[in-house]
């Protein structure tokens, strides 16, 4: 993971520095998917998938993202995420 600090600011106005800090992530953090009585091809009528519940999830593989950015978040004043960069 790539991590960046800086502090930036307008010259001359040094009560408006702020520190900054960069860190790389992936592309999607969560994953959506129906639970398991919906999952399966004939588990039931297609029909009924735009009524049955969606399960949202962190996947395994990105456990560790989600600690990072709720360990930012906790001294951060602000957080921005720039998701999805590429359209």
């Amino acid at each position: 993971i790539f991590v960046m600090n800086a502090e930036v600011g307008a010259e001359g106005r040094s009560s408006q520095m702020s520190q900054v800090r960069v860190t790389s992530v992936t592309g999607h953090l969560m994953e959506m998917d129906f639970p398991p009585s919906h999952k399966g091809w004939n588990s039931c009528n297609p029909a009924e998938l735009f009524h049955a519940p969606i399960k949202k999830f962190v996947p395994d593989d990105k456990q560790q993202l989600e600690r990072q950015l709720k360990e930012e978040a906790v001294n951060a004043q602000w957080l921005v995420l720039w998701l999805d960069c590429d359209r």
